[in-house]
């Protein structure tokens, strides 16, 4: 598994009939599927090992034109382009509203984790925001209990993209599943006790030993890895965990840290010593089955379209801006395996 390279184009040329338009279910068949286009272009490369995880960078010719600016949520929010506070007329658990005020385009996904506010929320869905804009985001409530905070605003600091399996979750916009899973990692990842009167949050997760020990270990034993890549596969066991793929490298590059932060968290429940049994086969029907599956088209946040994505256990997103595909999700809701 150390020396092979996918070339993924052979495998999906015999698909090409089924292309579909981003967000059309998989039964329309046209020409314009983006999906379709980028997939056929991938090569997947050797995995790097890290811990029980292995990690397969994904490239492709695909790149922005020059002079588009679009900017992940991410580094927005840490600049302070992008702001995101209570709405208007208070704590709502189903929007939170952004204020974005960068030159140019900014990006959201699905799953990104906001700490602060009235609850701490995560991403319900993919988003594009223009220049000097305001916009109501779709979230689900990070955290259970808490009704109230000494600010409107969510802190910047605190944002990062969850757990694959909550990411994938958070897609649904299932409120009881997504507290089912962050009940089922604050069991096992063991935080701090937190007070009586509150449900587990999310953010207590990330500050967990087992967390910052598997983050910390991801740093030291591969600080460059998917470097130059559009994006990654992530397998741990017998599971697929999931693929973020970035219609841009630079893209990718500027959320790479957070996505990696998002499986090491798998590594924080399972530890370093798991054999990894998926195989190239399964890589590439995996891929097969994310170019075919159907897709229910999603209410866009203000620009760009957007696209449901559901196959086995895996849900995800694609989003699209003026005819480019920007961000291609999907990840398994399953638990991983015990050891």
């Amino acid at each position: 598994m150390t020396s092979r390279k996918l070339l993924v184009a052979s495998l999906a040329l015999s698909l090409l009939a089924l292309g579909i338009t981003l967000a059309a279910p998989a039964a329309g068949q046209a020409e314009g599927d983006l999906i379709a286009s980028h997939l056929r272009s991938l090569s997947v490369a050797a995995p790097a090992a890290v811990g029980s995880l292995l990690v397969f960078p994904v490239h492709s010719p695909s790149v922005f034109p020059d002079g588009t600016r679009i900017e992940p949520a991410g580094k927005a929010l840490a600049s302070g382009a992008l702001t995101i506070r209570e709405m208007p007329d208070g704590m709502n658990q189903q929007f939170v509203m952004a204020s974005y005020d960068g030159d140019g385009t900014v990006f959201g996904q699905y799953g990104g984790g906001y700490g602060g506010g009235g609850q701490g929320r995560g991403g319900g869905g993919s988003f594009f925001m223009a220049s000097l804009s305001t916009a109501a985001l779709p979230v689900v409530c990070f955290e259970e209990g808490r009704m109230g905070g000494d600010s409107p605003y969510f802190d910047p600091s605190t944002y990062t993209l969850a757990h694959p399996a909550l990411r994938g979750l958070s897609a649904t916009g299932d409120q009881e599943a997504v507290w089912r899973e962050i009940r089922r990692q604050y069991d096992l990842l063991g935080p701090s006790p937190i007070p009586i009167d509150l449900g587990p949050a999310y953010s207590a997760i990330g500050r967990s030993q087992p967390v910052l020990g598997a983050w910390q270990f991801l740093h030291r034993m591969a600080p460059t890895i998917a470097m130059q890549a559009n994006g990654v596969i992530v397998a741990c066991g017998d599971q697929i965990l999931g693929i973020d793929y970035y219609g841009d490298p630079k893209l990718f590059a500027e959320c790479r840290q957070d996505v990696l932060k998002s499986y090491a968290l798998v590594n924080a429940e399972v530890g370093n010593h798991r054999p990894c049994r998926v195989t190239d086969r399964a890589i590439s029907q995996f891929l097969m089955d994310l170019m075919v599956a159907p897709r229910s088209p999603q209410e866009p946040v203000q620009l760009g379209e957007r696209a449901r994505i559901a196959f086995g256990s895996h849900v995800g997103e694609a989003a699209a801006l003026d005819g480019r595909l920007v961000y291609l999700g999907a990840h398994d809701t399953r638990p991983p395996l015990p050891y």
